[in-house]
């Protein structure tokens, strides 16, 4: 359930964006136990997916994407 809820958050973050030529930058911040969950590979697939570049890194205040 999780994934769903974090695909479609990401997805509705994303799909929001204007549709150009210019790069765009957005930044997520997510909170909670991801580890041993595949979380990297799950946003790795989307990203991919979506053609996104960029990067994720955990933080003292959660997961940084």
């Amino acid at each position: 359930m999780w994934v769903e809820t974090a695909e479609n958050t990401i997805q509705q973050v994303v799909s929001q964006k204007p549709v150009s030529f210019e790069e765009q930058t957005y930044g997520i911040r997510l909170t909670g136990i991801v580890q041993g969950v595949g979380f990297r590979p799950f946003v790795y697939q989307l990203a991919h997916e979506w053609g996104l570049t960029g990067t994720v890194s955990n933080g003292p205040e959660g997961v940084k994407v």
